[in-house]
């Protein structure tokens, strides 16, 4: 089982210290929008608007710290037994973004709604890493986190329903808390969600967005346990992608362009548990920074730059 762990944590451990590239795609999107026929300001409203979401359902599927509350890697319960986590979790995004809906101006609103995501968890403790010093262990420790969620979007806002995701990932400890040293765990998981469309152009909206995202998201996180609440920091990386289609208007008619989207943000994080032995349940609030800026777009008031906010209440139990 060392050798198992040491095979999975070291690679896992390299890749999350180098972190995933800046990613580039939002210029071809629009790019691909005009060559169709559509108008460039038309185009880039659409593309602002996609990658908008894109982020935030991103967020929403992975939010904060990827076991709430936890402020080491579980490792194993005994010798050949390992430790498991059970958790769920009610979450939400303040979600922002131009509200393609909005026939009637030359500029559209901003759309601004609270939408909710529910995330339940399991996470399985498979490596106990290894004791550096006689205080300091923990190093190279392993969890494996399984996870599946369901994010509420508001059809009243020209959404197409309920987004479900299914996620997998790992978490390999840095320090195991100790009575004078703070946990410490780097993490990488992968969220795989369905697709999701926005407004809808044969009924007259400004535009349609259609997109099959995927998030890749990396935590480090560092708790520390103050007899019966625990404290947690974290700070994040999360790299999104999606298939995109924009459906848009112009003197021929309806169009349609496709293309790979792509995009990354920094995030922080920090929250507090109340431990109840085996039951702990943990608030957490976080803010992810903006975007950069979409060429050709200068649709006021909506501001591409300006971050999210986001929040979770979680229970879990750990046996």
């Amino acid at each position: 089982m060392r050798t198992g762990g040491i095979l999975l944590g070291v690679p896992l451990l390299l890749a999350l210290v180098s972190g995933p590239a800046e990613a580039q795609g939002i210029d071809v999107l629009v790019q691909r929008c005009v060559d169709s026929g559509s108008s460039p300001s038309g185009c880039a409203e659409a593309a602002a608007t996609s990658r908008a979401l894109l982020g935030q359902l991103g967020l929403l599927a992975s939010l904060g710290a990827p076991v709430p509350g936890a402020t080491s890697a579980l490792g194993r319960r005994l010798e050949r037994t390992p430790r498991v986590a059970l958790s769920t979790r009610l979450g939400g995004v303040q979600l922002r973004l131009p509200d393609l809906t909005d026939r009637g101006n030359a500029s559209a609103r901003v759309l601004k709604i609270f939408v909710p995501t529910w995330h339940g968890s399991i996470t399985v403790g498979v490596f106990d890493g290894f004791r550096v010093m006689p205080t300091v262990g923990g190093f190279l420790s392993l969890d494996i986190i399984g996870q599946t969620s369901a994010t509420f979007l508001p059809t009243a806002e020209g959404f197409d329903g309920k987004l479900g995701s299914l996620s997998l990932g790992a978490r390999v400890g840095i320090l195991r808390e100790s009575f004078t040293l703070p946990g410490v765990t780097l993490s990488v998981q992968k969220h795989l969600m369905g697709g999701v469309r926005l407004a809808d152009a044969t009924l007259g909206d400004r535009a349609q967005v259609e997109i099959e995202p995927a998030t890749t998201s990396y935590r480090l996180t560092v708790g520390k346990d103050l007899l019966s609440v625990g404290l947690l920091v974290g700070i994040g990386w999360d790299a999104y992608s999606a298939s995109t289609t924009l459906i848009t208007h112009a003197a021929a008619g309806l169009l349609a362009s496709t293309s790979e989207l792509e995009a990354s943000r920094k995030l922080m994080f920090g929250g507090a548990s109340l431990s109840f032995l085996v039951l702990q349940l943990s608030l957490e609030a976080g803010w992810a920074e903006g975007f950069s800026s979409v060429p050709g777009y200068t649709g006021a008031p909506f501001d591409v730059s300006k971050g999210s906010i986001f929040g979770s209440l979680s229970a879990r139990l750990t046996i």
